[in-house]
């Protein structure tokens, strides 16, 4: 949908759907800081700056005169190449071959799970500890320096144009009568 979306706010509103994705798998496969970092510097600079320069540019609706089956031979060379390939890796996994037999045998004696040995603590909390006790002035500054560039970049794009039809003038409708209001029609 990020790629076929006519509207380009949307796009983007899906490209944000897609790291959202990846960073709750990231998070499936117990990797918190990547997760987190995918979070940060994906969804939180690169595809909210995306949508404020599509914001600030004004982009309309462009229509698409491509057909699909126009790129129909290429995107079907590509996939059938990438499931030839994931074929051939599933019939090397699959079968007892040297690489899965011998390889890992001696390998499976000696095999210590230092993982669990070490790990008292996730990392999510170690990162937390030591950033928000050591390095608590820079985080707030960044912080900071991003909501000051999000109310400017919302600053900019904002349409000042009193004319809209879409605006409404509240002190005019604060200030009005009951008797100017209702009207009795005969």
């Amino acid at each position: 949908m990020a790629i076929f979306s006519k509207n380009t706010v949307h796009s983007i509103l899906f490209l944000i759907l897609v790291f959202c994705n990846v960073t709750g798998l990231l998070l499936m496969l117990n990797v918190e800081y990547l997760a987190m970092v995918f979070v940060i510097v994906y969804i939180g600079a690169i595809a909210v700056l995306f949508l404020f320069v599509v914001m600030m540019l004004n982009l309309k609706l462009i229509d698409r005169h491509d057909s699909l089956f126009k790129y129909l031979p290429v995107g079907g060379l590509i996939s059938s190449l990438l499931l030839l390939e994931l074929s051939f890796l599933y019939d090397n996994y699959a079968t007892d071959s040297i690489l899965n037999s011998n390889f890992r045998q001696p390998f499976q004696d000696n095999y210590v799970d230092w993982l669990s040995m070490l790990i008292k603590s996730t990392n999510i909390q170690d990162l937390g500890q030591i950033m928000y006790t050591y390095y608590f002035i820079p985080f707030i500054l960044s912080s900071l320096i991003l909501l000051i560039a999000m109310v400017g970049s919302i600053t900019l794009t904002l349409n000042d144009n009193v004319r809209s039809p879409k605006r409404q003038a509240f002190h005019v409708q604060i200030n009005r009568k009951i008797s100017d209001s209702i009207s009795l029609i005969k």
